[in-house]
């Protein structure tokens, strides 16, 4: 399995729990506290993915050197905004704090499963060149 449909297969799967539990907590709770934790807790929850997506992605791998200091920001950046988020939602009470809790968790069994699929077997050999050989038709 690539990277990117890895990642995939994990925002889709993130984004159908989110919808089913922020639409169960919409129907069964009177507070709107608990929807806004839930819905807070899924984005916070998903966004180290997010982020290490785009590490990855910007830095082709870790392969181009030049670009680690964007990775270090990035990632920086993250934390802060994560631990900014959190004082914020709880010194103002502003959600449940449970409700945060299972919005956080929530993504787990969609990663759990996405990452127990097989991956794909397809592996190109490589000639003594290093190249990979071209496909004729």
């Amino acid at each position: 399995m690539s990277v990117n449909r890895f990642f995939f297969s994990l925002y889709v799967g993130c984004g159908l729990i989110f919808l089913t539990v922020l639409i169960g907590t919409l129907i069964f709770s009177d507070d709107f506290t608990v929807p806004l934790g839930v819905s807070l807790g899924s984005v916070l929850g998903i966004a180290p993915f997010v982020s290490w997506h785009l590490i990855v992605h910007l830095t082709d791998g870790f392969s181009r050197k030049d670009r680690i200091p964007i990775a270090i920001a990035i990632g920086l950046g993250k934390y802060a905004v994560l631990g900014g988020a959190m004082v914020l939602l709880f010194s103002k009470s502003w959600v449940n704090s449970w409700a945060l809790l299972g919005g956080l968790t929530a993504f787990l069994p969609v990663l759990v499963i996405v990452g127990l699929r097989p991956p794909d077997m397809k592996v190109e050999k490589k000639d003594a060149e290093g190249e990979a050989p071209r496909t004729q038709r």
